[in-house]
């Protein structure tokens, strides 16, 4: 499980180091599908925030941030 977060966490930094050629809108989509497939892989049954898709762009920004500040 170790290396799942391990590589969850290098293929976010990879994106972060993009974000100056990167949109916000494709910032969050690559951001969530990092974090989306690493959790489904990890937890089979995991399901996305029901509120995810009502969230404002900076809003989805914002949560995944505090996500990378975590792991």
């Amino acid at each position: 499980m170790a290396n799942t977060m391990d590589f969850m966490k290098m293929f976010l930094t990879i994106g972060d180091l993009t974000d100056g050629e990167r949109t916000l809108e494709e910032k969050v989509a690559y951001d969530t599908r990092i974090v989306f497939a690493t959790m489904r892989n990890m937890i089979p049954d995991w399901e996305a925030p029901r509120d995810w898709d009502q969230l404002t762009l900076e809003q989805k920004d914002e949560r995944l941030t505090k996500l990378k500040e975590v792991i």
